[in-house]
C-alpha cells in the first residue's frame, strides 16, 4: 500500500473510530434515565420473571401456578416463547427476582441496540446522519419509558437489526454468515413469534432471485444453499429450544387472527406512529404536530422511493409485518407492535429527506444537523420530567399496599389456595399461589370459573377497576365473606361457591 492511500486509510479509520466512539458516550446516560426498582401493573412482564426463575431451576416454563382459562383469550396462554425468558434467567443467577436487575439488562440490550443501529444506518448515511437518527431514536419518551417495562419488544429489536447487519454484509465467509443469519433468526422467532416474518421476507427474495437468475445455475445453487443453510439452522435452533425448555415456539400469535375492519386499524397505527413524535407537545405543540406529520410525508416519499429503486428484503419484511399487525386483533399496544419497525420506518424517513438537493456540503450538515435538534431538543422536556419522577414507586405490586396484601395472603392462605385477581400473573409471581384472571368478563363466566377451578379467593384493587368484578360483589353482597383489606386491596372468601351450586344452575351457567 502506497504512502498516500496508507494515510488516507488511516484516516478513514480514525474518523470510524471517533464517530463509534461518540455513539456509544452519548448512550451511556441511558443508564441512568428510568432505572427503576419498581414495575406498573402490566401483567406479561410477571409471566416473563416468572418463566425465567423456571429456567434457572430446570422446571418446565408453563409451571408457573397461573390456571389457563381458554374463555380469557389473549390472556390464557401458559407460557411465552423462551427467548426472552432465557435472557432474564442470566440476570436471575446473579441478583435473584429484582425488578431493577431486569431493567438494567434490559437498558444494556437498549444500548447494543443503539450501537447495532449505529452500524445499520451508517451503510446508507453519513456519520453526522446516523449519530442523530440514533439519538432520535433512542431518547424519545416513549423510548426512555418503555425501557422500564420488563418486555420482549427492545431483545427483538436488537436480533432484528443484527440479522439485517449479518444478511447484508458482503465481505466474508458465505456459509458461516448463512449459519449465522439462521441461529439469530431461530433466537428471534423464539423472543416473539411474529420473527417468522423475516424468515417470509427472506424467502420472498429468494424467490424473486431464482425467478430472475433462473438461466444463471451458478446463482441459482448459491441462493438455494443459502436458503438450506438458514433453515436448517432456525429449525435446528427452534427444536433445540423446544427439547431444552419445554415449551413451543409460541403459536399463539397466529391462534388469535382474525380479520378486523382494516381503514380502522390502519388509522389506529398512524396514530401509534405520529404520537412517537409527539414529545414535547405540551410545550411546543405546534411544533409537534408539524414535527409529526413531516415525518410521516417523508417516511411515505421514502419507503416509495427505496421500492422503486430497490425492494428488498427489508421492504418485504416490513410490508408483511404491518400486514399482520392489521390482522391482529389486539388494539390495545399499537406502540409496543410498531416498535420494531421503528428503526426502519426512521430509515424510510431520511430517505424521503434525501430528495430534497442541497448542492453545498456545508449547509447540507447544518440543515440535517438543525432538522435533528429540531425532533431532539422538546425530547429534554420529557425526559426532565422523567428523571425527576424516576425513583417515585410506579402502582403496582411494589407499592406498599401491594406488599402488605401479598404478604397477608402469603401468611394467612394455604399453599394450594385458588385465587382470582385482575393481574393474575403478577400475583401468582409474588405469592406462589395459583391464579386466575377476574375480569372483564360476564357474571356467569365469573361464577363459572370460581365453580369449574374451585376458587377460594377473589382479591380486588382500587387501581384496578373492573364492572364486572365490581358487579359480582354488588349482586351478591351477603355472599363473599371479606378476609383482609387496606386502603387499596380487598380479599374475600368465596368457598360459598361450592355449598351454593344450585343457584347458578338455575341461572343455566354450569353447563356451559
Amino acid at each position: 500500500m502506497s504512502m498516500p492511500s496508507k494515510i488516507i486509510m488511516d484516516k478513514l479509520f480514525k474518523r470510524k473510530f471517533m464517530a463509534s466512539a461518540l455513539v456509544y458516550a452519548l448512550c451511556i446516560p441511558l443508564f441512568f434515565i428510568n432505572i427503576r426498582n419498581s414495575h406498573d401493573w402490566g401483567d406479561d412482564f410477571a409471566q416473563y420473571i416468572h418463566q425465567a426463575i423456571n429456567i434457572t431451576k430446570g422446571i418446565p416454563q408453563s409451571a408457573t401456578g397461573f390456571i389457563d382459562d381458554i374463555r380469557s383469550p389473549g390472556v390464557h396462554i401458559s407460557a411465552r416463547p423462551v427467548g426472552f425468558p432465557l435472557i432474564l434467567a442470566m440476570t436471575c443467577l446473579y441478583v435473584g427476582n429484582s425488578i431493577k436487575g431486569f431493567v438494567i439488562t434490559v437498558t444494556f440490550i437498549l444500548f447494543l441496540l443503539c450501537i447495532a443501529l449505529f452500524s445499520f444506518y451508517r451503510k446508507h448515511f453519513s456519520d453526522l446522519v446516523s449519530i442523530l437518527l440514533v439519538l432520535i431514536f433512542a431518547y424519545n419518551p416513549f423510548t426512555l419509558n418503555f425501557k422500564e417495562e420488563i418486555m420482549s419488544d427492545i431483545p427483538f429489536t436488537l436480533f432484528l437489526i443484527l440479522v439485517i447487519l449479518v444478511y447484508s454484509k458482503t465481505k466474508g465467509n458465505k456459509t458461516l454468515k448463512y449459519l449465522l443469519t439462521g441461529l439469530l433468526l431461530g433466537i428471534l422467532i423464539s423472543i416473539r413469534t411474529i420473527g417468522i416474518v423475516l424468515l417470509a421476507a427472506l424467502i420472498l427474495e429468494d424467490i424473486i432471485s431464482l425467478w430472475k437468475n433462473r438461466r444463471n445455475n451458478a446463482i441459482k445453487l448459491e441462493i438455494m444453499k443459502r436458503a438450506l443453510v438458514i433453515t436448517i439452522t432456525i429449525v435446528f435452533v427452534l427444536i433445540d429450544f423446544k427439547a431444552l425448555f419445554k415449551i413451543g415456539i409460541g403459536s399463539e400469535y397466529f391462534a388469535s387472527i382474525s380479520f378486523p375492519i382494516l381503514r380502522m386499524k390502519a388509522s389506529y397505527y398512524l396514530h401509534s406512529f405520529r404520537y412517537f413524535f409527539m414529545s414535547g407537545g405540551g410545550v411546543f405543540p405546534l411544533l409537534a404536530i408539524l414535527t409529526q406529520w413531516l415525518v410521516v410525508l417523508f417516511t411515505t416519499i421514502g419507503f416509495l422511493k427505496k421500492c422503486f429503486r430497490k425492494v428488498d428484503f427489508i421492504d418485504f419484511f416490513v410490508i408483511i409485518y404491518l400486514f399482520a399487525l392489521l390482522l391482529y386483533p389486539d388494539m390495545n399496544s399499537g406502540m409496543r407492535f410498531l416498535f420494531p419497525v421503528f428503526p426502519i420506518l426512521i430509515y424510510y424517513t431520511v430517505i424521503g429527506l434525501m430528495m430534497v438537493k442541497i448542492n453545498s456540503p456545508l449547509k447540507k450538515n447544518i440543515i440535517i444537523l438543525s432538522l435533528g435538534l429540531f425532533i431532539l431538543i422538546p425530547y429534554s422536556f420529557s425526559a426532565i420530567n422523567i428523571i425527576r419522577h424516576q425513583n417515585e414507586t410506579l402502582p403496582g405490586p411494589q407499592e406498599a399496599e401491594a406488599v402488605e396484601a401479598f404478604e397477608y395472603i402469603k401468611r394467612n392462605t394455604p399453599m394450594d389456595a385458588k385465587i382470582a385477581f385482575n393481574k393474575p400473573r403478577a400475583l401468582n409471581l409474588y405469592t406462589d399461589r395459583r391464579t386466575i384472571l377476574c375480569a372483564n368478563q360476564s357474571l356467569e363466566s365469573i361464577a363459572y370459573n370460581n365453580l369449574k377451578y374451585n376458587v377460594q379467593y377473589l382479591l380486588t384493587c382500587t387501581d384496578l377497576p373492573d364492572d364486572s368484578t365490581k358487579k359480582f360483589l354488588m349482586i351478591y353482597p351477603d355472599k363473599p365473606l371479606l378476609l383482609w383489606s387496606n386502603s387499596k386491596f380487598s380479599l374475600y372468601q368465596l368457598n360459598y361457591l361450592i355449598h351454593n351450586k344450585k343457584h347458578y344452575a338455575n341461572a343455566n351457567i354450569l353447563s356451559k
